[in-house]
């Protein structure tokens, strides 16, 4: 009878009321406890961040090496027809 008591007078005060409500030998660890959760949430959503924008700039770094690989590979194709043809030439003399 006493738990279902609590249990309603902290749904109906809230938990900010009810933590401020605490003894301070009570309070002072959860008071520690929500700052440490706090401090974990801020760190999680600016690692969340960091991600997307390392996801976006890998993206970026991605188009960007096709690009390249592909002007390489136009390159080396021309390489090749210009030494097949100074092969031939080669092979005339």
């Amino acid at each position: 009878m006493v738990e279902e008591g609590i249990i309603q007078n902290i749904s109906d005060i809230g938990i900010r009321d009810f933590v401020s409500n605490l003894p301070p030998e009570l309070a002072s660890p959860l008071g520690t406890l929500i700052l440490i959760l706090q401090a974990v949430g801020v760190f999680f959503a600016i690692y969340l961040i960091f991600l997307i924008v390392m996801g976006v700039l890998n993206i970026k770094r991605g188009i960007k090496i096709n690009k390249i690989f592909n002007i390489v590979e136009g390159m080396d194709k021309k390489l090749d027809k210009v030494l097949k043809l100074n092969k031939k030439e080669k092979n005339k003399k």
